[in-house]
């Protein structure tokens, strides 16, 4: 759940914690470019995506395009840097 990964030190981009809402709902954790790049912790709502598309790059990036219209985040907080060698 999310209380678990918050009480692990873990935080969303903007800095503000998890939505009260959330906190006993599951959260996965998604390494799309492997441990050198960025880590995404991901809701059931991600595989429902995926049941459209089976690319995890493609669910990510639909579910972020929905929270930026519904919530006017902003882009990705970092590049995601060389990650080459990537083999799945």
């Amino acid at each position: 759940p999310f209380a678990a990964w918050a009480k692990l030190g873990i935080t969303r981009v903007n800095g503000k914690p998890f939505p009260a809402s959330e906190t006993n709902r599951e959260g996965f954790l998604l390494m799309p470019a492997g441990r050198h790049g960025p880590a995404f912790v991901v809701t059931k709502n991600f595989y429902v995506i995926k049941e459209y598309n089976m690319s995890d790059l493609y669910a990510l990036f639909i579910g972020h395009v929905g929270d930026r219209i519904a919530n006017g985040a902003k882009g990705f907080s970092a590049g995601w840097g060389d990650v080459g060698g990537l083999y799945r």
